[in-house]
């Protein structure tokens, strides 16, 4: 499927791999422009490499809102302005709140939350000069509930990223800017496959109504939904993509025990 992204200019931070390269292949599909931002120079050219001409790699530390912002700015003036800001770069964390160390704890807040906040304020000037725009922060169904993929870091950022989403939607509204929430459930990125073993990732596919785990496609193809004009009327809700992990509720807590034990096992 295309989405209409004729004339648009996209900044997509954690653009080197996963959903975001996918969203990123997505707009340039539709016509539009796009700016990678990526700390990891090696993905982040390789994906702006494939793009062509209509992609350009911008490197960007979002742990440091002077390294963000700077990459926004150097990205607008390189293709005349800004239309969408797509929040994607995130951790995982697997420590549980009796053994996480402060440092892990500070390292998720400013990735998946405090940088939403940097790039969304440092992307502002540009989204107004444009008259409007979309905003789309990567979110998780753990914003609803607990996490079985992450640590109490990771579920209090996508809690926090919803409230936040819902607040600047509120207040940027009068700019013709719209903020929506992506809130994918369990998806097969590197991070899942870098932070659980195969053995949890298939047992947890049993307990989703569609039986299996989202694709990153899947995903992305919610991300260009809220950033194309096609979403015109939304501003300030969550999409959730989830094969219906939600709707099922909780899988047996047993399961989530064990997976918990081995957690804190492998934690030490």
């Amino acid at each position: 499927m295309k989405w209409d992204f004729e004339d648009k200019v996209a900044v997509i931070t954690g653009a080197g791999k996963g959903i975001g390269a996918a969203v990123a292949r997505g707009i340039v599909d539709g016509g539009g422009r796009v700016a990678v931002l990526d700390i990891d120079v090696a993905s982040g050219e390789e994906v702006a490499a494939e793009l062509g001409e209509a992609g350009k790699f911008f490197k960007a530390d979002v742990t440091d809102r002077k390294s963000t912002s700077a990459a926004i700015n150097q990205a607008a003036d390189h293709f005349g302005g800004l239309n969408i800001l797509v929040n994607n770069a995130g951790v995982v964390s697997r420590h549980t709140i009796a053994n996480m160390p402060p440092e892990n704890w500070d390292r998720t807040i400013s990735i998946n939350l405090t940088a939403v906040f940097d790039c969304t304020q440092a992307a502002l000037p540009h989204l107004k000069a444009r008259g409007g725009g979309a905003i789309v922060n990567i979110c998780s169904i753990s914003g609803y509930r607990f996490s079985l993929i992450g640590g109490i870091d990771y579920t209090s950022t996508k809690w926090a990223v919803r409230g936040l989403t819902r607040q600047s939607a509120f207040e940027l509204a009068q700019y013709g800017i719209r903020v929506n929430a992506l809130c994918p459930g369990p998806t097969l990125t590197p991070l899942v496959h870098g932070s659980m073993t195969q053995e949890e990732i298939d047992r947890s596919a049993k307990n989703f109504p569609l039986g299996k785990w989202v694709d990153p496609q899947d995903i992305a193809n919610g991300a260009l939904f809220l950033a194309s004009p096609a979403s015109q009327m939304c501003t300030g809700t969550d999409l959730v993509i989830d094969g219906g992990f939600l709707l099922a509720g909780t899988q047996p807590i047993e399961d989530y025990m064990d997976v918990r034990g081995d957690v804190a096992e492998r934690a030490k």
